[in-house]
């Protein structure tokens, strides 16, 4: 961003610097004849009129390319990074969304070259009119003896040089409006508003508590995700979030952790409505660990200490013993200073998870939230997840997106969330399961495929 700045302000400084030699030229050009400063004083300004106009044309040429080409840079990485899943579906040498990404660029850059084209082509014929017309008036001047032979050499060079610096300006003009574009991108991502911060944290009182209250919420602002929905969580209490894809899971707990401002209604961690804490003071109270778990190109014990850079070498011991990490680090090269790549490519996603709940057993914050953290796993990732899971509710308040039937049979609450967003169902489950509903339905239907077998 700074290369970018002082590059605009390069073009600028050039800018500034050709348009005063420019009144420079033109200033002397009186001296020389009126009729030659006149050309070129009112030249100018219809040339920076045209100039203009070619810079509209080349700007709705960029504009049109430029989505087609983000779109095609797009699908080539994901042609790239998806290779495996591509040559499964044997779509590995002819990936359609690709194809078409690619054949519509080539009809839309053609429609821009044109417009680019004409662009170009009227800021060129501008320059070269000017130039030619005031070479005539020059020669016509020189041939009615109304200006000696030599001053009409020196007018011409003269002349000459002044169209070379209305070329720099067109250049610095173009090169400027390059940036410009650039640096408008930039400004639209700082200009997203922020989430507005509290000047300070209300008092915790009951440390460890969940309670949100009539709650909605949506993304878009028009279609609600999250339907008037309230329940409480108990300090040291885990509560299981269950639901069909799409009933707002997730949200709830990234509305908890205050990724986003709830529409109506309100959530209170420890006590105090999250628009009134700290971000950084709603951070101490939760550790998250999410269904994707990205851990930084350091490593393995410096992507584990990010949960608690203060903790000592019994307690990260403790914490990765307890998430399995250990094993881990033993069968890599260097151990716990081995890399783990960008993102943690050089594990599985079992192994990543289980680094997110060592950082969470690391930071001993009094609420976790997870997000799926018993799915799609192995049995051994699953076993070290759920030994973590019980220690941590030990001494934290639990969320838990659950797909595992023995996750949710030990939960303390279960709420039912609907396809609409709404609460549907809140109890125990030695309770829910007795009557009629939506999670006796859910229940019924995961223990029947959980008994599936592949014959």
């Amino acid at each position: 961003m700074i290369n970018l700045s002082s590059t605009v302000a390069y073009y600028l400084y050039r800018n500034f610097r050709t348009i005063a030699s420019l009144a420079v030229v033109a200033m002397l050009s009186w001296i020389w004849d009126f009729r030659l400063g006149l050309l070129l004083t009112l030249g100018v300004p219809l040339y920076l009129l045209i100039l203009n106009l070619s810079k509209s044309f080349i700007n709705k040429g960029k504009a049109m390319s430029e989505p087609c080409e983000e779109e095609v840079a797009s699908r080539m990485v994901e042609f790239a990074k998806c290779q495996g899943a591509l040559r499964a579906c044997h779509t590995g040498s002819n990936y359609e969304a690709l194809s078409s990404a690619l054949k519509k660029a080539d009809v839309v850059g053609k429609k821009s070259l044109a417009w680019q084209s004409v662009g170009m082509f009227l800021g060129g014929m501008a320059k070269q009119m000017l130039v030619t017309v005031a070479i005539l008036l020059i020669v016509g001047l020189a041939v009615k003896r109304s200006i000696d032979v030599f001053p009409a050499i020196a007018c011409i060079g003269m002349v000459l040089s002044f169209s070379k610096m209305l070329e720099d300006v067109s250049g610095n003009v173009a090169g400027t409006e390059e940036r410009r574009q650039q640096m408008d991108r930039i400004d639209a991502l700082m200009d997203t508003g922020e989430l507005k911060e509290a000047e300070y944290s209300h008092e915790f009182k009951d440390i460890g508590s969940i309670e949100i209250k009539n709650v909605s919420f949506s993304y878009d602002k028009k279609n609600r995700v999250l339907n008037d929905i309230s329940f409480t969580v108990n300090p040291k209490e885990m509560c299981a979030l269950v639901g069909p894809s799409g009933s707002g899971k997730t949200t709830i707990e990234h509305l908890i952790a205050r990724f986003y401002d709830v529409d109506d209604g309100s959530i209170k961690v420890s006590g105090a409505d999250v628009r009134d804490i700290k971000i950084k003071d709603l951070m101490g109270q939760l550790s998250m660990v999410f269904q994707d778990v990205y851990l930084f190109n350091e490593s393995l014990l410096d992507n584990i200490k990010m949960g608690n850079p203060n903790a000592n070498e019994e307690e990260i011991k403790k914490a990765c013993d307890l998430a399995g990490v250990t094993e881990i680090a033993n069968r890599l090269p260097d151990g716990w200073n081995s890399r783990v790549g960008e993102g943690g490519s050089s594990l599985s996603g079992g192994e990543r998870q289980r680094v997110s709940i060592a950082r969470a057993l690391l930071k001993k914050s009094p609420i976790v939230l997870l997000d799926e953290a018993t799915s799609a796993l192995d049995a051994e990732n699953e076993a070290h997840i759920v030994k973590s899971m019980e220690e941590l509710r030990k001494n934290a308040t639990l969320i838990v997106i659950a797909h595992k039937l023995e996750t949710i049979q030990r939960a303390d609450k279960i709420v039912v969330l609907s396809k609409d967003g709404r609460i549907e169902q809140i109890g125990k489950h030695d309770e829910l399961i007795k009557k009629e509903g939506a999670y006796k339905k859910f229940w019924d239907y995961r223990v029947s495929t959980s008994n599936w077998q592949l014959v």
